[in-house]
């Protein structure tokens, strides 16, 4: 019987969770060239690990997910999930986690989507979502 220790089990992770980040990284490049083109490569990568660990808090694990949450976070801003219409469809625990970023996708008005882009200017990224001080 085969016996995967615990350091061994998260070196595995870690190795999955860069080379996830390094594909969202290339797919970043080639689908928002105009928010990626002031970034090297070591920012992006950065940027790309702070939007996965966004993504995850509201479950996502698809790659194509955490590839759009992110991309959401450079097209829109990087504190897009702390308005309040947005943050409730991606909260809504009745669905599952892509489905809740499609309906965010498909359902969020231009309004709301104008809004979180102001909110965001100037916003460092973090890596988890403020729990206070939500716009909307």
């Amino acid at each position: 019987m085969l016996t995967v220790r615990q350091p061994q089990l998260e070196a595995l992770e870690a190795a999955v969770d860069r080379a996830v980040g390094e594909r969202v990284a290339r797919h970043l490049r080639v689908r928002c060239p105009r928010q990626t083109e002031g970034l090297d490569d070591v920012r992006l990568r950065e940027r790309v690990e702070v939007g996965l660990g966004r993504a995850r808090f509201y479950g996502l694990t698809a790659e194509i997910d955490l590839a759009t949450f992110v991309g959401l976070m450079l097209v829109i801003g990087s504190t897009f999930d702390e308005h309040r219409w947005i943050r409730r469809v991606l909260r809504d625990t009745r669905k599952t986690a892509g489905v809740r970023l499609e309906e965010v996708i498909r359902c969020t008005p231009r309004r709301i989507w104008d809004e979180a882009s102001r909110a965001a200017r100037g916003k460092p990224w973090r890596a988890t979502p403020a729990r206070v001080g939500m716009v909307g």
